[in-house]
C-alpha cells in the first residue's frame, strides 16, 4: 500500500485493519505526516507499530515533533529516534535540547549534551543557563569552560548566577581566572560564593580583599574560620591587627583556637600595644595557653594600664612568671591601691624582699618584725635573658611601636627584651 493511500483514509480503519494494513506499507510519509497519524488514532499497538516503520526506514524527527509524541508513545520508543539521530551525526542544538529535556530518557539527554558541548562555537551565558536542569552538570562545566577559555572575563554577578548550575571545580577555575584578571571581590560576593568554591579559592579571594586595603572584623573572621585554610586565616587575622584593628579578650581567646599557639601570642601582644588592659580571669585563662614571657608582658603592661590585682592574685601568678614580673605589678597595684600589713606578708617569698621592707618602712604598715623571707622564687630573670634574639620579643616591640608605646630616647621602637626591661626599670627592680 502506498503512503498516500494509507494517509487519506487512515482515520477511517478500526484497530484491526490498521494491525492488518501498516506491515503491508511500502514507503512512509513525512515525519509530519507520521507526527498527525500518531497522534490522531485511538491505538497503542497501532501506534508503535508505525514508529517501529518509522524507524526502520530510518525517518528523522525534528525535537519538537518528538515532543509532540511524549504524550502518545513511551519515552523509550523517542528515545531509540534520537539515539537514531545521534549516531547519524545530528548535533543538537541547544534550542532542541531544552525542548527534548523529559521527552527522552536522562542516558539519552546528557549524551546529546555531552556531544552539543563538543560545538566549536562558543557558547552564551544564557544558554548554559538555559540548559540548568537539561544538560548534566560535567556538560555544563565544560560548556563554561568554553567562555572561559575565550577569554572571557566573569563579573561577580555572573559568577553567582552560576553557582548552582556547574560544579565547585568549574567555579573554583572561574573564579580564580576572574580574581588574576582584577575583578574585585567584596565581602558580600565572598560570603556568597563560600559554599560553592573550594578552600584554596576561598583563601585566594579573602587575601585578595586583604591586599585591597580591606581590615576584617571579627564577624567577618568567624563567618569565613570554617572555609578558610588555617594559614591564611591566621595571615588575615594578624595582619588585621597589626593594622589596629581592635579585638577584645574574648574574641582573642575564641580567634586563638583557629591559628597557632605563635599566631595567638603575636595578637595579645597587639593588643598590649594598643593600650588594652587584661583583667585577672583573662589573664588567667591565658596562663594555660601562652608562653612565660608573652604572660609576663601581658600582666605587667596590664599593671601599669591600670589593672590592681590584689596580694592573693599576684601571688596565683607564681608558678606562672618570675620575681621580677610579680614584684613590677605589686609595685604597679601599690602605686594606685595601698597594701594592708596582712597583704605584705601574703607577698613575703615571691616579691622582692628589700622592695617589701622598703614599702614597710615608708608606709608605717608594721607588717613584719623580722626581715621578710628571702625571695625562693625564681624562674629567670630578665637580665639573663637580655640578649636572647627572639622572634616573641621582636613581635612585642612591633606592637609596642605601632601603638606608639614606649620608645628608647633616640626614638626608635624597643625590642621586647627592652621594652620588658625598661618596665622593670621604671618600677626600680634594676638600675639603667
Amino acid at each position: 500500500m502506498k503512503w498516500s493511500e494509507f494517509y487519506d483514509s487512515y482515520d477511517s480503519f478500526s484497530g484491526d485493519t490498521l494491525r492488518q494494513i501498516l506491515p503491508l506499507l511500502e514507503e512512509i510519509g513525512s515525519s509530519e505526516d507520521v507526527v498527525d497519524v500518531v497522534t490522531s488514532i485511538s491505538y497503542p499497538e497501532a501506534r508503535d507499530t508505525l514508529l517501529k516503520i518509522a524507524l526502520e526506514k530510518e525517518l528523522l524527527f525534528t525535537a519538537d515533533e518528538l515532543s509532540n509524541l511524549s504524550d502518545y508513545v513511551p519515552q523509550e520508543t523517542l528515545t531509540l529516534f534520537v539515539e537514531k539521530m545521534l549516531s547519524s551525526g545530528h548535533r543538537f542544538s541547544r534550542y532542541e535540547i531544552t525542548v527534548l529535556d523529559g521527552v527522552i530518557s536522562d542516558e539519552a539527554m546528557a549524551a546529546i549534551c555531552r556531544d552539543a558541548a563538543g560545538l566549536g562555537e562558543t557558547p552564551t551565558l544564557q544558554e548554559i543557563l538555559d540548559l540548568d536542569g537539561v544538560a548534566d552538570e560535567t556538560t555544563l562545566d565544560d560548556l563554561a569552560r568554553k567562555i572561559l577559555a575565550k577569554g572571557h572575563v566573569f563579573t561577580i554577578d555572573e559568577i553567582c548566577q552560576l553557582e548552582y548550575v556547574v560544579g565547585e571545580e568549574c567555579l573554583s577555575e572561574i573564579t580564580l581566572a576572574s580574581i588574576d584578571r582584577g575583578i574585585s571581590f567584596d565581602m558580600d560576593a565572598i560570603m556568597q560564593l563560600q559554599y560553592f568554591v573550594d578552600e584554596e579559592t576561598m583563601d585566594a579571594l579573602a587575601t585578595a580583599l586583604l591586599e585591597s586595603g580591606y581590615d576584617f572584623r571579627y564577624d567577618d573572621i568567624t563567618n569565613l574560620e570554617y572555609e578558610l585554610s588555617q594559614e591564611c586565616l591566621e595571615t588575615i587575622i594578624l595582619e588585621t591587627s597589626d593594622r589596629g584593628v581592635r579585638f577584645n579578650s574574648k574574641q582573642a581567646m575564641y580567634l586563638g583556637d583557629q591559628i597557632s599557639a605563635e599566631g595567638l601570642e603575636h595578637l595579645l601582644l597587639n593588643m598590649v600595644g594598643q593600650g588594652y588592659v587584661f583583667t585577672y580571669d583573662e589573664l588567667s585563662e591565658l596562663s594555660d595557653l601562652v608562653e612565660e614571657k608573652c604572660l609576663s608582658t601581658l600582666l605587667i603592661f596590664s599593671a601599669a594600664g591600670g589593672l590592681s590585682l590584689s596580694a592573693d592574685q599576684i601571688v596565683d601568678f607564681a608558678p606562672m612568671v618570675s620575681t621580677e614580673i610579680l614584684t613590677g605589678t605589686a609595685k604597679a597595684r601599690a602605686s594606685r591601691v595601698p597594701f594592708t600589713a596582712e597583704d605584705l606578708r601574703r607577698l613575703e617569698g615571691y616579691v622582692d624582699p628589700q622592695w617589701l621592707v622598703d614599702y614597710d618602712s615608708a608606709h608605717g604598715t608594721n607588717a613584719f618584725t623580722a626581715p621578710p623571707k628571702v625571695v625562693v622564687h625564681i624562674r629567670y630573670t630578665v637580665i639573663e635573658e637580655q640578649n636572647t634574639q627572639d622572634r616573641f620579643f621582636e613581635r612585642l616591640g612591633m606592637a609596642l611601636g605601632m601603638a606608639g608605646g614606649i620608645r628608647h630616647g633616640s626614638g626608635g621602637h624597643l625590642g621586647f627584651d627592652a621594652a620588658l626591661m625598661a618596665a622593670v626599670t621604671a618600677w626600680g627592680l634594676r638600675d639603667e
